[in-house]
């Protein structure tokens, strides 16, 4: 995940420039702060460490980004700089699991690091949220359906000695007919299995297959309620495609849609629910 994805705006515990002053003498810091109050509107500061602070929107899901001041190089001695760090940031000169150095610029003119600031401190767009939180969603379905074919798994093998294999062979299908046919097998432990396999085998459908799922986060705007949609096509192994990008406003939100939004609502976070979706957190759903 990004390194600014890590923290959500609802994690945050907000902090004034006062506060900073006071509770840990950064002036520089809190000039800093002060400053971008009066050029950026809507913006609040959420407590990081002494030296920095996340910069944020409350109506966002994700920070906007870090402002700083000290001294971030690996090396050298140029002491301390005014930073701006954010995802919209590459600074080449790290590598890029070094975090925050990968995406701060530094100055020692807050006339300059202010310009930054407004520059590259953007909120997170839907398809960006869409695409950074999609791994999280993803695992939780295959947690799902792994959790979910065990038990047909095991059948499987009880039946036709065989785990993972494919039921591909003359002899797989027989006994499938056999069985759906009404057929009654002198082993009555082998009949109850074989019965039990199909159900399950046909509960649980082509939940195995790839499948699209549809990202909607819900937000509220303007004081009306609204839904950013998008497929989410993860057939192709390390790449996300999105399609449809779709608003809906709250009276034209598909009925589908919404009664599978109302249902992971009520779900606990991170919890897929099999072929209705899973609720990752502030207003965002992966729906099946």
């Amino acid at each position: 995940m990004d390194y600014f994805s890590q923290t959500r705006v609802s994690e945050l515990t907000p902090i004034t420039v006062a506060e900073m002053q006071q509770l840990h003498g950064s002036y520089e810091l809190a000039d800093l702060m002060d400053r971008l109050l009066s050029e950026m509107r809507g913006i609040s500061f959420g407590q990081r460490d002494t030296a920095s602070v996340w910069v944020y929107s409350p109506e966002d899901v994700m920070p906007l980004g870090v402002v700083c001041y000290g001294d971030y190089r690996d090396s050298g001695d140029l002491g301390a700089s005014f930073v701006v760090a954010s995802r919209t940031i590459t600074n080449n000169k790290y590598a890029q699991h070094s975090g925050l150095q990968y995406h701060m610029k530094m100055t020692n003119n807050i006339d300059t690091a202010i310009k930054s600031a407004k520059k590259f401190l953007r909120p997170w767009t839907s398809v960006e949220l869409c695409r950074t939180l999609w791994g999280t969603a993803a695992s939780a379905w295959s947690k799902a359906k792994s959790d979910a074919e065990a038990p047909l798994d095991d059948l499987k093998g009880k039946v036709f000695d065989t785990r993972y294999g494919r039921l591909d062979k003359p002899h797989h299908m027989e006994l499938i007919h056999l069985a759906r046919s009404g057929h009654q097998f002198m082993d009555s432990q082998f009949h109850t299995n074989i019965n039990e396999f199909i159900k399950l085998n046909d509960e649980l459908g082509d939940l195995h297959q790839p499948h699209q799922h549809t990202f909607a986060r819900v937000y509220q705007r303007f004081g009306k309620t609204w839904v950013d949609t998008m497929v989410v096509d993860a057939s192709r192994y390390g790449s996300v495609e999105l399609h449809n990008i779709v608003t809906y406003a709250e009276d034209e939100i598909p009925e589908e849609l919404l009664g599978r939004v109302s249902v992971l609502q009520m779900m606990p976070e991170g919890q897929y629910v099999l072929k209705v979706g899973v609720n990752v957190g502030d207003g965002m759903f992966y729906v099946w």
